[in-house]
């Protein structure tokens, strides 16, 4: 691990001021196979940049240790399949692409998004780190896939091999770049002087806003914002030019990036004068974020510990990264869950990093019945509550614990 040198990640200016501290961590996604809960721990220190408005942690956890081997599918999401599928049939018709186009994709996972394009004849690769994850892409869905990191470097060696892209698509992974600026000049050598980059990541505003503090963690480097990314662009040589917010987890934004030349449409210029009114990118703005996430740990913990005294069974849903995040900064109470249940086979059978907790299947939610479970992956409720219906049928319910502690109910549901 490498602490930050006093200076920020994008422009090199030491006006650095800490927002929160979440203390030792581990690897969010290191997911143990065995309940030892004494695995390696980072500090993880989430900071504000006063000079180009970049919110970032002040840990660097080398790429090839967090993401060499790694256990999260972007398939298991349906909200996330919808949300894709519905943006590749928009890029194919807006940028009018064909069997003589071309698309890649950074860290392209299990293939989830590329295979609709491959469904539409339109080429591609993907370009994905994880050799088990990128097996999958390959043997499942056909997707074209190169084990690699996606750097200045390997830019150089993608482009001498299959040409430049129409579209390059990096979904969650900009923010996984210890590098943001370089991470964009990578982009600008594979794009067609016409082609633009789609670029997704959790909104900081939303993160804030939310009290979304589960959201940091060690590998995402930088917390985005719209000022943050018009800057880095810049300096990259390239320009944003369109942004759009969705929901998906929890609150993102998608970013259009063209060569510069490119003119930005209005809805930049909205956004840049918005987070700038706001004070966004200001130490004042983000002060009470530590108290309130403070505050409201101090409420969850105090709820787990008094259903533990009553010797009620409390498990949770989703064994996410922002999971980790949350439930190492509970600690103890955190220890009193009986186990977490996720959708994915790679996760199940392992245990929560840093609290030894078991991962089980999701069927074991209705065969223990327990009172209540904690719904780590809160920002896809609406999905997990419809496919758990009949368990808060039998009366069951879910702890959401992101932005306010509440719980839901069959009635709530209804």
């Amino acid at each position: 691990m490498k602490i930050l040198d006093g200076k920020c990640r994008s422009c090199r200016s030491d006006d650095l001021s800490v927002i929160l501290d979440l203390g030792q961590q581990p690897l969010a996604n290191s997911l143990p196979e065995n309940a030892d809960t004494n695995e390696k721990t980072y500090p993880l220190t989430f900071a504000l940049c006063g000079n180009c408005s970049l919110y970032q942690i002040l840990e660097s956890i080398p790429p090839e240790e967090l993401f060499s081997n790694y256990l999260y599918r972007s398939a298991f999401s349906d909200a996330m399949q919808a949300h894709v599928s519905g943006l590749v049939s928009r890029l194919i018709g807006e940028r009018r692409l064909g069997a003589d186009s071309f698309v890649m994709e950074v860290a392209s996972n299990d293939g989830y998004l590329l295979k609709h394009y491959i469904a539409r004849g339109v080429p591609v690769l993907g370009i994905e780190p994880a050799e088990n994850i990128a097996d999958i892409a390959i043997k499942e869905h056909g997707v074209k896939t190169e084990v690699e990191f996606f750097e200045v470097t390997t830019a150089k060696y993608f482009y001498d091999k299959y040409g430049a892209a129409d579209v390059l698509h990096a979904h969650n992974v900009f923010a996984h770049s210890p590098d943001p600026v370089g991470f964009l000049s990578a982009v600008r050598k594979v794009l067609k002087p016409d082609g633009v980059a789609v670029i997704e990541a959790p909104y900081v505003l939303d993160l804030i806003e939310l009290c979304a503090f589960d959201t940091i963690y060690h590998e995402h480097y930088s917390y985005l914002s719209v000022v943050a990314v018009h800057y880095m662009a810049d300096r990259a040589g390239l320009a944003l030019i369109d942004v759009e917010r969705t929901p998906i987890h929890g609150g993102s934004i998608l970013y259009t990036i063209a060569h510069q030349g490119t003119a930005a449409n209005g809805r930049v210029i909205d956004f840049l004068d918005y987070e700038r009114e706001i004070g966004l990118g200001t130490l004042a703005y983000a002060q009470n974020f530590s108290q309130r996430v403070q505050n409201l740990c101090r409420e969850l913990e105090k709820h787990l510990l008094n259903r533990a005294r009553k010797n009620e069974v409390v498990v949770a849903y989703g064994a996410s990264a922002k999971g980790s995040t949350l439930l190492n900064y509970l600690g103890d109470a955190a220890r009193k869950l009986s186990f977490v249940v996720d959708r994915s086979p790679l996760k199940q059978g392992r245990y929560m990093p840093g609290i030894g907790v078991p991962i089980k299947p999701v069927e074991s939610l209705l065969e223990e019945q327990p009172e209540a479970a904690v719904l780590l992956s809160w920002n896809f409720e609406r999905e997990i509550a419809r496919q758990q219906r009949v368990y808060l049928e039998r009366g069951g319910r879910f702890i959401v614990p992101v932005p306010k502690l509440r719980e839901v109910t069959l009635a709530s549901l209804d």
